[in-house]
């Protein structure tokens, strides 16, 4: 089964053309990148699959029901950017308020709350306004809240954005941890050297069109990710 498939998607903000016939598709327990320069269209694209935005035209299907189906967006986890919450809120709050509107039972918070808290070295801080910490221990919150909740799904943007090197290491392992036990991960990055050593499969998006997609291994065979990435946007620019 697909975790998502889009299919021509299009979209427009006034006489911007943002995503052009756009079409990704995912399969379920892979870990698949989304990856393009600076205004490609990547995150447009994440807010449509979310149904954050509306798309002008174009199909998309998530565990083989509509995007729009609510049902589906129970089985979907999704980590901004700029994860943030209510700023007198302690981590501890906001993980415990996260599952709970993700529907986690009362009783599987309570068990599995210490051990999260543990897991992702927050247990320090766990009583600090989050208002006071950093972007590293913020993201921490959300894996947290991921580790508990357990989707089948989890959609990331940008993750390793503003993260020191042992927070990028720490996140690499969780995301292939998730993977490995079964659940599907779609990173949304310009980060290559990160991606490439986590994904199993990639999409290179320019000017809003999907250049490339496939297995990370069948597409580096020759070139790294790096070489072949700015290869590839060299030789479609303005195409």
């Amino acid at each position: 089964m697909y975790a998502f498939k889009a299919s021509g998607i299009n979209k427009s903000y006034g006489s911007k053309k943002v995503l052009i016939d756009f079409s990704i598709s995912l399969e379920q327990g892979l870990i698949h990148a989304l990856i393009g320069p600076n205004g490609a269209g990547k995150t447009t694209f994440v807010k449509g699959l979310l149904n954050l935005i509306a798309i002008d035209s174009g199909e998309i299907t998530i565990f083989d029901q509509n995007w729009k189906n609510e049902k589906t967006h129970k089985q979907i986890a999704f980590i901004p950017e700029k994860f943030n919450f209510y700023s007198y809120y302690t981590p501890e709050t906001t993980v415990k308020f996260l599952c709970q509107m993700h529907g986690v039972k009362p009783e599987l918070i309570k068990s599995k709350l210490g051990e999260a808290l543990e897991k992702f070295d927050l247990n320090k801080i766990k009583n600090q306004k989050i208002s006071t910490i950093s972007k590293g221990q913020l993201q921490r919150i959300a894996l947290s809240y991921i580790y508990i909740c357990g989707p089948d799904f989890i959609i990331l943007d940008e993750p390793f954005s503003g993260l020191d090197p042992i927070g990028m290491k720490e996140l690499k392992d969780f995301l292939v941890d998730l993977r490995n036990s079964g659940k599907t991960v779609f990173i949304n990055s310009h980060m290559l050297s990160e991606v490439e050593k986590i994904s199993d499969e990639i999409t290179i998006i320019n000017e809003g069109k999907a250049v490339i997609s496939g297995k990370l291994s069948e597409i580096t065979k020759q070139k790294n990710l790096e070489e072949y990435f700015y290869q590839t946007i060299k030789d479609n620019k303005g195409k």
